[in-house]
């Protein structure tokens, strides 16, 4: 997925050349000479980031030198944070070298980034007029000129959405990306790279390299409640037809990207470089917790050329991807294959002029609803680079026109990668916008106000043979029986199934496991108006059986949903001793035990001695206790009697509390807090949020600039007007709002941060004096 699957960048590197920013330096050092040499290099390579650091240092040892301006400006224009910085270094290049070469150019890119469409239209224009640019820069000018006139009309029309970082421990240091989930969102997986790849750094051909980009890893999380616990990397493995493990990971040194998952989370698609350079489309399916050796699919579907993103129907009968083989319409298009009655997947077709354009489309993702088509492009009208889209399939298989789905879900960035639930509430996706944790991180986004996919009966359960779980078979039929869903199998470890049934039918269900009589349900959807979710648990039974207690369990090191105690012995013992049965949790702590007699007294044992168990900790241990499915009340557990739903709990607990309960006595200033220290930041969040106090005022600085004309805040005008205001320092702030309460400074915060503010931050003045926190807090001004 790295490389010819990332997001490519436009890179023009004119009247800014390596042997300019040299020859113009008076060098004193070979080693300046030397970090010249590496920033361009770099700089080439499209790693601004790298770049920016060089060129910073640089600028420090020859506060002078245009051209050094000048570069850092263009990596501010590609920079995650901080892109109004480029502004105020190609402003002053501008203005020390009216001439300099496409400054019009990158100075209409920055001002199109940040925001400030109208300002970017009139250097475009500059552009055009002058006449002297390369054909390149004049067909990106016309280009980003579309891109300004749509942003233009977006922004004055933001969508009511909750946008959320997800946050630890998703999001890190490093980058997250190409979330893809069940349609329960009982499952999550993406993509990882960072410090803690397998593969550390790799140049472009995949060799180790200290100064290359990181390899890329899959990482999967499990959520419990509302809550995602901490991924593991290397507990998905490679497992052969004989359940020997042939290699402890899903990640090797190489490239491995997740990039589809089926609805029920039982196949994962993944994209793997190849030795030509290209890439290529895989296949790993899970049997039971473990994922088979990942196949590569067939050549209707993997070419000679690159392909990546993927999508699988809800009935897992078509396979849309994205393609870079000729015959396209242009760099990147989106085709589809449909799958054979023999299992292979057919000929790729191409979605069609709707969908595909003379610019980059990719990253398909086909709601459970299968008429519900989302995907980003470059072509259609977008605000910038990739935007996200929506097209709807009507009822002859025709894609309709792609609506773009709005700002702020879209900026002026590339949004890509963007997947829907099953009830069409949240969407996930990966952004570099500001106030992330990393380069890129995981989003959420609460989709109330914008229009969802159809609605869809989701079915879910289990399938039991004598109360273990088991493999089996499930098929739908419906329209009067002339057409089927499946066959669908589930979990051969958990049971587990996810069938997702389209509106406007009656379904005939029948469930098969081996050496049982086939049994059938009868499910309506008709009349359906939004998402229903159904849960069916299948029990089989042999004649012979006898049937006992089940006990479903989940360790945990306190009440936190997120601390899951995995890999740990679990034995229960009946009151006598003569009885003992042991078993280890899996990854989200749960445990099970079956066939337990009906008339004994239980006693869980946990082994603290076990190698993973924390020490210290404060375990907490809840169950359930059923007898053929079915809740039992009244068996002892421990001290304990289970209730009327069976349920029992061990162990004190702990209730997580914020680890700032006791504020410091020195508290650092908000800009600091929300960036450095979230924790403490929540607790001063939820203290003193929302308290007014007499004569305490909240303001938002957008910039502080010693040369305040080289700062346009324009585009900031629909969020409420900017004032300015000398400091001490003779710095000219540029300040927003006049609030009463913290809670809604921050909330313009956010916003402003949205435009790519990165530095942005709320003051505090008490009687018209600035207050630092500290000072408020230690001063009582929050009660007053």
């Amino acid at each position: 997925m790295i490389g010819r699957r990332t997001i490519a960048l436009t890179i023009f590197c004119l009247g800014v050349s390596a042997c300019c920013l040299c020859s113009s330096m008076a060098f004193g050092q070979d080693s300046d000479k030397k970090l010249a040499k590496e920033a361009e290099a770099y700089f080439k390579q499209g790693n601004y980031t790298a770049a920016l650091r060089i060129y910073s240092n640089l600028e420090k040892r020859a506060p002078e030198s245009i051209d050094i301006k000048f570069k850092i400006g263009i990596c501010y224009i590609y920079e995650a944070r901080d892109k109004h910085k480029s502004i105020q270094y190609l402003e002053e290049v501008r203005q020390l070298d009216p001439k300099a070469k496409d400054i019009e150019y990158y100075l209409a890119r920055a001002y199109h980034k940040t925001y400030n469409f109208q300002k970017a239209l009139k250097h475009f224009n500059a552009v055009l007029d002058k006449g002297k640019a390369s054909d390149k820069i004049l067909k990106e000018t016309t280009r980003h000129m579309g891109y300004c006139r749509v942003g233009k009309i977006l922004i004055r029309q933001p969508l009511d959405v909750d946008i959320k970082n997800m946050g630890k421990p998703i999001n890190s240091s490093g980058s997250e990306y190409v979330p893809v989930i069940s349609t329960d969102q009982s499952m999550m997986i993406y993509t990882y790279k960072g410090e803690k790849s397998v593969g550390g750094r790799r140049d472009e051909y995949g060799n180790a390299d200290p100064k290359g980009t990181y390899s890329e890893d899959i990482y999967l999380s499990y959520k419990v409640g509302d809550s995602w616990i901490k991924p593991e990397k290397n507990k998905m493995f490679y497992a052969t037809v004989f359940k020997t493990k042939v290699q402890e990971g899903i990640n090797s040194p190489g490239h491995d990207a997740s990039i589809a998952l089926s609805i029920d989370g039982q196949k994962l698609f993944v994209y793997k470089d190849t030795e030509v350079g290209s890439g290529d489309i895989y296949v790993s399916e899970r049997e039971g917790e473990d994922w088979t050796y990942p196949v590569r699919l067939n050549l209707n579907i993997n070419s000679d050329h690159w392909e990546g993103s993927a999508s699988l129907s809800a009935d897992e009968q078509v396979l849309y991807f994205s393609s870079e083989r000729p015959g396209g319409m242009g760099g990147k298009d989106i085709y589809m294959s449909v799958k054979r009655k023999d299992g292979i997947w057919g000929e790729a077709i191409a979605l069609g002029p709707n969908i595909n354009t003379e610019e980059d489309d990719d990253a398909a993702f086909i709601h459970a609803d299968n008429k519900t088509l989302y995907f980003s492009s470059k072509g259609h009208k977008s605000m910038g680079g990739y935007d996200i889209f929506v097209s709807k399939q009507d009822e002859h298989g025709k894609w309709g026109k792609p609506e773009n789905i709005g700002y702020p879900i879209n900026t002026t960035a590339d949004d890509i990668y963007y997947v829907v639930t099953g009830d069409g509430s949240t969407g996930y996706f990966s952004s570099s916008r500001i106030g992330g944790y990393g380069q890129q991180d995981i989003y959420t986004v609460t989709l109330d106000n914008v229009p969802k996919p159809e609605p869809i009966v989701l079915l879910k359960g289990k399938i039991l043979v004598d109360d273990e779980y088991t493999n089996g078979k499930i098929t739908c039929m419906y329209d009067n029986g002339s057409q089927q869903l499946g066959p669908f199998r589930s979990n051969s470890v958990t049971g587990e199934y996810i069938i997702s049934l389209p509106v406007g039918y009656d379904y005939l269900l029948t469930y098969e496991a081996d050496g049982f009589t086939p049994r059938s349900t009868t499910i309506s959807s008709k009349g359906v108006e939004g998402f229903q979710e159904i849960i069916s648990d299948v029990h089989f039974y042999s004649p012979e059986f006898n049937r006992q207690l089940t006990i479903n369990g989940r360790l945990l090191y306190s009440e936190n949903p997120t601390r899951p105690a995995a890999e740990i012995s679990i034995r229960v013992v009946n009151e006598e001793g003569s009885f003992s049965r042991t078993i280890e949790t899996n990854q989200k702590g749960e445990f099970r035990f079956i066939n337990l007699p009906t008339d004994q007294h239980y006693v869980f044992v946990i082994d603290e001695e076990d190698p993973q168990f924390i020490p210290g900790s404060d375990p907490i241990l809840y169950g359930i206790v059923k007898y053929s499915g079915n809740a039992q009340a009244g068996v002892s557990i421990n001290q304990g009697i289970t209730n009327a739903k069976g349920e029992f709990k061990i162990g004190k607990g702990s209730t997580p509390v914020s680890k700032y309960e006791e504020l410091p006595s020195n508290i650092p200033g908000l800009k600091r807090l929300y960036l450095k220290d979230p924790d403490l930041y929540r607790a001063i969040m939820k203290r003193f949020g929302q308290i007014k106090a007499d004569k305490l005022v909240f303001r938002v600085q957008i910039a502080a600039m010693a040369n305040p004309e080289n700062f346009d805040h324009s585009s900031f005008a629909d969020l409420g007007k900017v004032e300015m205001m000398k400091n001490a320092n003779n710095l000219t702030l540029f300040l927003m709002g006049n609030f009463e309460t913290l809670a809604e400074a921050e909330a313009l915060r956010d916003k402003v941060i949205q435009r790519d503010v990165g530095d942005a931050f709320t003051l505090i003045f008490h009687n018209g004096e600035r207050k630092y926190l500290k000072d408020v807090v230690a001063e009582g001004l929050f009660q007053r």
